[in-house]
């Protein structure tokens, strides 16, 4: 059992079990990855909570992607919260990223419902949501 909430890790993964067998790109961080975070633990695993990246600006993802770019392929994996430690100019580009991917249709809003159901969902259970927006809150 994973708990409610998980955080995938910003490593290389080509060996690991299940991987390739979910079409794992080796080239892809964990926390970048379909196929660890939508294949291996979402579909094998059986996991349904919240998935959150490792920080987004660590040295395996900024050597290779911005972070609009990096927050863009987390959430097309799958990662229901991105970590983007620093200031509001960090992370604003990631924002901007998803949205017009969203607007563009690369990514289904329906896809963003679903993580933040889980994290009000959560919210919910820690009681930390007040008594009008619990009742709006259903679950997929």
């Amino acid at each position: 059992h994973f708990g409610e909430r998980l955080s995938v890790a910003n490593q290389f993964l080509p060996d690991f079990l299940g991987f390739k067998n979910h079409g794992g790109d080796p080239a892809l961080p964990a926390s970048l990855s379909a196929a660890v975070i939508g294949g291996v633990l979402r579909r094998e695993l059986g996991y349904q909570g919240i998935v959150m990246t490792d920080d987004l600006r660590m040295g395996a993802i900024a050597r290779s992607w911005s972070p609009p770019e990096a927050g863009l392929l987390a959430v097309k994996a799958g990662a229901d919260m991105l970590l983007v430690l620093g200031t509001p100019n960090n992370y604003r580009g990631i924002v901007d990223a998803v949205k017009k991917a969203v607007l563009a249709g690369e990514i289904p809003e329906k896809r963003l419902d679903k993580s933040v159901r889980r994290i009000l969902n959560l919210k919910k259970k820690a009681e930390l949501l007040t008594m009008p927006l619990q009742a709006e809150i259903r679950n997929p």
